[in-house]
């Protein structure tokens, strides 16, 4: 009985070190993550106040500073068809921008402001590549319905979500996002940007449990080269033409497209083993002059496209491309 009661009492015991450790635990990742400096690092963007009234600016979306330069991340949509915004700092402080570019495939545009006064930009710190996993807690910074800047939080729902673009593989969240989180920052537990606010899936307008942001990856890649480039480079699979034809294959009629006229580029691969090559496939869907295009039009350099090929033998080969850029 005294043994039972022993035992009892140093169970009572783990579990209550336990439970206080968790709290302790919690409350330092709380602390560590200093909302007030990442804030900093998120803009609003809005409409330049014209010459007839002072009062007549409009919040359009929001923007995140990614390097000490003064370059900023958001979405296409947010300024498309806008030719005069200013962007707001955290603290108050209204700066001109200008548009450096833009890639209509990720909804990306990448703004610049100049450091007035010996302003210090507080750019983003990225997370690395990869890091981000179903489950893990994040938190989304932006402009909703242009009541300033705000932090909700949330979960990662899932990863590599298609919205109609494979290539953009966005992560999805449960965060609130509203109308105005747009181009806002989507960061982990270590204050680390993860994605980029870019659309959410309601039959409203307002926010119903599901909301899509960017990858890091996806943003890095596409910045650096608009950065650079003034635009995203395309995607490739080297210079060929396709001669459209129909087959009959397994007893079905089935269009084809015949890979010629090819003189460089990954495309020239394939034919280190086959003399002939016709398109049956492409990523897991029916052959199309259409489909090549769009899925041409949607890659980024370095994406994979899926091949199911036929040879002149009557045999299907499975191939996978990556593309080069153009």
């Amino acid at each position: 009985m005294a043994i039972n009661l022993y035992f009892k009492s140093i169970i009572a015991v783990a579990l209550v070190a336990l439970a206080v450790f968790s709290i302790f635990h919690f409350s330092i990742d709380r602390n560590y993550l200093n909302f007030e400096k990442i804030v900093k690092s998120v803009v609003i963007i809005k409409t330049r106040p014209t010459r007839s009234s002072a009062f007549n600016e409009k919040h359009i979306g929001s923007g995140v500073i990614i390097s000490d330069e003064g370059y900023i991340a958001t979405n296409l949509h947010v300024i498309s068809g806008i030719q005069n915004f200013i962007v707001e700092t955290n603290d108050g402080i209204n700066l001109d921008a200008n548009l450096i570019g833009f890639d209509k495939r990720s909804d990306l545009a990448i703004l610049k402001v100049t450091k007035e006064n010996g302003l210090n930009f507080n750019s983003i710190a990225f997370a690395k590549k990869n890091s981000i996993s179903v489950g893990d807690n994040v938190f989304a910074i932006g402009d909703p319905f242009g009541l300033g800047l705000t932090v909700t939080s949330g979960i990662v729902s899932a990863n590599n979500r298609n919205t109609g673009n494979p290539y953009l593989e966005l992560i999805q969240t449960d965060a609130a996002v509203n109308p105005g989180n747009s181009g806002g920052a989507l960061i982990n537990e270590n204050g680390e940007l993860v994605g980029i606010t870019s659309k959410i899936f309601s039959t409203t307008g307002s926010f119903s449990g599901i909301s899509f942001a960017l990858p890091v990856d996806k943003l890095s890649d596409i910045a650096s080269e608009i950065i650079k480039f003034g635009v995203a480079k395309k995607a490739s699979l080297g210079n060929f033409s396709i001669r459209s034809i129909r087959i009959l294959y397994k007893n079905q009629l089935k269009y084809c497209g015949e890979i010629v006229n090819y003189s460089s580029g990954p495309i020239l691969n394939l034919f280190e083993r086959h003399e002939r090559l016709c398109i049956l496939e492409i990523n897991e869907e029916p052959m199309s002059l259409e489909r090549l295009r769009l899925v041409l039009e949607n890659a980024f350099p370095g994406d994979e496209i899926s091949f199911t090929l036929l040879d002149d033998k009557g045999k299907l080969h499975s191939y996978i491309i990556k593309t080069e850029s153009i």
